[in-house]
Order: structure tokens, then sequence, then C-alpha cells
């Protein structure tokens, strides 16, 4: 006979469970606290920042190739100096500070010394092509010429009659185109002799002639005018060749201040490239 048995119900759901925050009790207020009364602020002292140093500017490599350029410079120097003590002995004593600025690690100083030579040895190869240049020749000659007709336009009064007012004048000018063609011969040998020539000075060492001759025509008329050197201020015997001295001193300055005014322009340029 088989035993009855009761088939057992499912188990309900249990619903969501909420919280509730339990209501706290009444409590009785109490007598307001008193702060005790604000101590004296602590000075603090900022801790100083850390600065890093400075990432190096050259590596290994930049040293490696540095220091072959210096002794590659020490070979061009013997090269192009042989016949120039003082050109050998100006690129020598650079390429040493260059060479001990490398052992102090005053590296940007070596490079500067370095660049520096390098650049006169340049100038002096562009020199040594620019003397042997026909244009050198040709400006050469023209002083030359320069010169002799100066003197002879002002020992020219003495041999041939000519009007009394032309002859100030004259001479004004010969003694003017004395003093640039002294001064520009003076300026281009000397470049030469110091490989320091550069082949668009001779376009100016040949007009430096002709403006002594403006500059003397110019003292010929500041002296009419009574403002330089007027004829009788001194009463003196030579006094009229007073004007004559200015006039060529003028041309020395004239051809001087062309040479000042190439030099200028090339540092103006420089500063533009740079």
């Amino acid at each position: 006979m088989p035993i009855a048995t009761k088939t057992p119900e499912p188990e309900p759901i249990a619903e969501a469970v909420t919280f509730t925050v339990p209501e706290r009790p009444a409590e009785s207020k109490a007598a307001p606290a008193t702060e005790p009364p604000a101590a004296a602020p602590i000075a603090t002292v900022a801790a100083a920042p850390v600065i890093a140093p400075p990432a190096p500017l050259y590596g290994q490599t930049e040293l490696l190739e540095l220091s072959q350029f210096v002794d590659q410079l020490y070979q061009n120097a013997a090269d192009e100096t042989s016949d120039s003590a003082a050109l050998n002995a100006e690129c020598l004593a650079k390429l040493n500070r260059a060479r001990a600025a490398i052992e102090r690690g005053e590296y940007a100083a070596a490079e500067t010394a370095a660049e520096q030579v390098k650049a006169r040895l340049l100038l002096a190869r562009a020199s040594r092509a620019a003397a042997q240049a026909r244009s050198t020749r040709l400006t050469f000659g023209w002083l030359v010429v320069a010169l002799v007709g100066g003197l002879i336009l002002f020992l020219l009064p003495f041999v041939a009659r000519l009007a009394p007012p032309i002859i100030p004048l004259l001479r004004g000018m010969a003694m003017g185109i004395l003093g640039g063609a002294v001064m520009a011969l003076w300026d281009m040998t000397r470049a030469i002799r110091a490989r320091a020539l550069e082949p668009n000075m001779t376009l100016q060492f040949g007009i430096a002639p002709l403006l002594g001759a403006a500059f003397g025509a110019l003292l010929y008329v500041l002296s009419l005018l009574n403002i330089l050197a007027p004829p009788g201020a001194l009463n003196l015997p030579g006094e009229p060749w007073l004007m004559y001295v200015f006039a060529f001193f003028a041309g020395l300055l004239g051809g001087r201040g062309v040479q000042l005014i190439s030099i200028r322009r090339k540092s103006a340029r420089q500063s533009e490239n740079a």
C-alpha cells in the first residue's frame, strides 16, 4: 500500500529589503565648546627649487669631430701660410688657444677660435688670387699714374702761364689727388703683404684719388668763402700753402674713409647673415 506523501510547495521569493535609517534619539543641546585661542602662525621656509644641470651641448662624437677639425686646421695653416710668418703665427696662436680650450672643457670657445682660423685661411687664399688678378695690376698702375699726375698738376703753374684764379683750384685738386693716391697705395700694399686683400677692394682703392680731388676742390671753395684757410688771415709768408696742406690731408682721410665704409658694410652683411 503506497504511502501518501505531501508535495513540497515552492518557497516564496523574498522581497527586496529596504534599509531605513533609524531615527536618532533626541539629544540634549550641549553648551557650545569654546575654541582655544589661535596660535601665532609658524613661518614656513619654502624649499629652494632644484635646478637640473643643463644637458651637455657636445657629445663624444661632436668632441671627436672638433678635435679632428682643429688637427686639420694645423695642417691647412702650415700649407696656406708658408710665405707669411706673421699670418702663420696668428693662426697657430688661435689654434693653440682652441686646443687648450678643448682640454679645459670649454668647447664653445674652442669652436669659435677654430672657425676664426678657418675664415682667416679662406681670406688668405682669396687674397693670393686677388693679388694676381688683372684688375689689381690695373688698379696699381692707375694709382701710380694718379700719383705722377698729381705732382705734374701741382708743378704746372711754375712752367705754364695760367689764370691766377685757376692756380689755387688746380693745386688744391692736385694735392687731394696726391693724398688719395698715397693712402690707397699704402693700404693696398699692406693688404697684399698681410694676405688680407679682397677682390672688391680694388675698386675702392681706384676711386681714392678722385675722391681726394673732390675734397681739394671743396677746400678751395671753402677758402674763397673765408670758411677754411682764408687768404690773408694769418699774415704769414707761406699762408697760401696752408690750403694745399689741408687738401693733401683731406685726400689721405678720403682714402682711409673709403676703407672704413667698406669695413662697416662688410660687418653689417655678416651680422645680417648671422
